[in-house]
């Protein structure tokens, strides 16, 4: 992403209208939609670019019936595992005990939450968030339950527990889906730290489940630091678009967006979200609700 805001063709000459706008299909060709549909397959937003298309009825209509195939198998398949997310919670709402708060992160979070940007969204595992004092009481629970942890290697494991923001992977046996059970959102040794205090601080309960979210600002820094600090930038344009539809969903008057800048600089993660808005603005075309100079200088 470093030193452009253009996205490399093929991919910016018509997923990224897509996403921008679903009616950009009704003048896409057949030729076009080959190279669109391998992209976004790639990029994990099939589903999800299926179900934008899919709400516009008009449009949907315009789509050839073989491009429209591909687009439903995107949106049966994160359907598919959408349901293996809730078989999944269910079966930890068992194994945990009942007084322990216990936070789902991203995508969980997303689904349970039933926010716009989880429809079509494949997850691809279960992020759950326990302070630390309660980290041993989690595990256990979880261990005495049937869970393992995924890594053999005894280097993995001390690294995870000394370093990390997470256990190692926990896996039931037969379960398709791994559990990621964090006590933070960043690692002891990244360079941006969030402030546990206001995390925690902040957690709101999940309606008609016995599940905790994040608070919104928080649910956005999160997004912020997982795309620009913990991965490699590489195939990482869900990332971009979940951060698009959190602050599409979350932020409404210029008090939000200035409650944004205000939180990010409580987390250590000002110029973290000014590469988000950066691109949100350059690739997803979102309009910031900040006054002209304080969205030049929020990363200040």
């Amino acid at each position: 992403m470093r030193g452009t805001a253009a996205l490399p063709l093929p991919a910016g000459r018509h997923l990224l209208p897509l996403l921008r706008d679903p009616a950009y299909a009704r003048g896409m060709r057949l030729a076009d939609w080959d190279e669109t549909l391998r992209l976004a397959r790639h990029a994990r937003l099939l589903g999800q670019l299926g179900y934008r298309l899919q709400a516009d009825q008009p449009t949907w209509d315009q789509i050839p019936e073989r491009v429209q195939g591909h687009l439903q198998a995107g949106i049966n398949d994160a359907a598919y595992h959408a349901q293996l997310v809730r078989m999944e919670l269910r079966d930890l709402e068992q194994a945990l005990p009942s007084d322990l708060s216990v936070t789902l992160l991203k995508g969980a979070a997303y689904l349970l939450q039933d926010l716009p940007l989880a429809r079509g969204r494949t997850p691809n595992d279960v992020d759950l968030l326990v302070r630390r004092a309660d980290l041993d009481t989690a595990e256990q629970a979880l261990k005495c339950a049937g869970w393992r942890m995924a890594v053999q290697s005894a280097y993995d494991e001390r690294y995870y527990r000394e370093w990390s923001h997470e256990l190692p992977p926990l896996r039931y046996p037969g379960h398709p889906l791994e559990v990621d059970l964090h006590h933070s959102i960043t690692p002891v040794t990244s360079r941006t730290r969030a402030d546990d205090a206001l995390l925690f601080a902040d957690l709101r309960p999940i309606p008609n489940s016995r599940y905790r979210a994040l608070g919104p600002l928080d649910q956005i820094i999160h997004a912020v630091i997982h795309l620009f600090q913990d991965s490699e930038l590489t195939n990482e344009l869900r990332g971009l678009v979940d951060l698009d539809g959190l602050l599409r969903q979350f932020l409404h008057s210029e008090q939000d967006w200035h409650a944004l800048t205000e939180r990010a600089r409580g987390h250590h993660a000002s110029r973290l979200l000014w590469y988000a808005l950066h691109y949100c603005c350059a690739w997803l075309r979102i309009r910031l609700g900040l006054p002209p100079q304080r969205s030049a200088t929020v990363a200040r």
